[in-house]
């Protein structure tokens, strides 16, 4: 029997779903990831869905690089 990871939840269940970024199992209710912060957490995500996910965070900046990457080959290609 698991125990969703996330530091409030005490639920437990068989083969809970794992997070895809970090691996941990949650509940269904705290698989959504969320980037970790303390500043306007609550503002950005108010729904209480989800867990802060650090492995996500990473997963955004390598998205965020990415794009970046592509627009500026983009605007080479342009020029």
């Amino acid at each position: 029997m698991e125990e969703c990871s996330y530091y409030y939840c005490n639920r437990k269940g068989e083969n809970l779903p794992k997070c895809e970024y970090c691996g941990e199992p949650f509940c269904e209710e705290h698989l959504l990831p969320k980037p970790p912060s303390i500043s306007d957490f609550l503002k950005k995500y108010p729904e209480k869905k989800g867990h802060p996910c650090i492995a996500y965070v990473q997963y955004l900046r390598e998205e965020e690089m990415k794009r970046e990457e592509e627009y500026k080959q983009t605007l080479k290609e342009l020029l």
